[in-house]
């Protein structure tokens, strides 16, 4: 019980650092599920900076799906080891976190090859709200691991492949004909980053415990 409190406490106080605003969070994958265009035209023109995008959005959703990783694994997993949950639980925030900064990267550098916007900000915004519908899922099926939600929620995941290939063009510009291509290149890279850190990681994790 003190290792739940003391993990509590610090996850408290980390979203409080990271400026999270759960209306906020909400209402923005809300516009993604229920309007994704009219949604990804707002985001467009919203003024702001970069490593505001990261405290105020990737930052809470990434810690979100990694607390629901937390607490499904108490309640679902046979584990007795806690520590082993506990990494867990920061490979599953620090992987989608890293996995979509290094995407932003890769979004604005393949921006020229594509007839799309070459500017980083907009990429961060394309990489990190494309890849909230899922993590908003995954959180559902982590914490549900019964059939069939859990199945359920693993399949809505592709939705966010749909909010991606949508925002290319009221984002960075890209016409219809370059979209396809642009997401499936994109998407490629974020599969092959993730499952790198992944494997890595959860070597790492391994060999600790």
């Amino acid at each position: 019980m003190g290792v739940l409190c003391k993990n509590s406490l610090f996850l408290s106080a980390f979203l409080m650092h990271a400026q999270m605003n759960p209306k906020q969070l909400w209402n923005r994958i809300f516009g993604l599920l229920r309007n994704p265009k009219m949604e990804w035209e707002e985001i467009r023109e919203e003024n702001v900076e970069i490593n505001a995008l990261y405290k105020a959005y990737l930052i809470p959703f990434c810690a979100i799906y990694a607390l629901s990783t937390f607490i499904g694994d108490l309640i679902w997993t046979q584990s007795d080891s806690l520590g082993e949950i506990i990494g867990q639980t920061l490979i599953d925030f620090a992987v989608p976190c890293g996995s979509v900064i290094v995407l932003t990267y890769a979004i604005e550098r393949l921006s020229v090859n594509f007839d799309s916007t070459k500017d980083l900000t907009l990429s961060a915004k394309l990489a990190i709200f494309s890849i909230a519908p899922a993590l908003l899922f995954m959180t559902i099926g982590n914490i549900f691991q019964v059939q069939p939600i859990n199945g359920l929620m693993r399949l809505a995941c592709f939705y966010s492949l749909y909010v991606l290939w949508l925002g290319f063009k009221p984002v960075l510009g890209t016409v219809t004909e370059q979209r396809l291509g642009y997401t499936v290149l994109t998407v490629l890279i974020f599969v092959g980053i993730t499952l790198i850190a992944h494997l890595i990681l959860r070597g790492l994790l391994a060999i600790v415990f």
